[in-house]
């Protein structure tokens, strides 16, 4: 069973300031993804922000539509995923993404993986 599998079964927190349903757990700093958004599919860098159960908070260079469906690239992992909320900050966007669907590429070898990544932000956060 995978890291994120196995976490989804525990009790989901809500943080009643902003409606969320799960705790956010900020990512180690500089974790970079390759972001591929439609229509004309063209791909750029993104920066990991934090991450939950099942989605994703990024930093990119534009504007990302509200229910567009986007690729994002991580490491070893494919992930599909659809935009929820994307809004302008002091150097550029925030995006919020819900992952639909992560999809191994090849052999592990950088631990830059989704569920490695969340484990790790916990175990900081649980440290803090």
């Amino acid at each position: 069973m995978s890291t994120a599998s196995h976490l989804s079964s525990t009790t989901v927190l809500r943080d009643a300031a902003d409606e969320r349903r799960e705790r956010r757990y900020p990512a180690p700093a500089g974790v970079k993804l390759s972001l591929q958004t439609p229509p004309d599919a063209v791909v750029e860098e993104a920066e990991l922000c934090d991450i939950s159960l099942s989605g994703l908070g990024i930093a990119t260079a534009r504007h990302i539509e509200p229910g567009i469906a986007v690729v994002l690239r991580m490491g070893t992992q494919r992930i599909e995923a659809e935009v929820k909320h994307c809004s302008a900050g002091a150097s550029g966007y925030r995006a919020g993404v819900i992952v639909h669907r992560t999809i191994g590429e090849r052999a592990s070898g950088g631990g830059r993986d989704w569920d490695t990544l969340l484990v790790r932000s916990r175990r900081s956060a649980a440290s803090a």
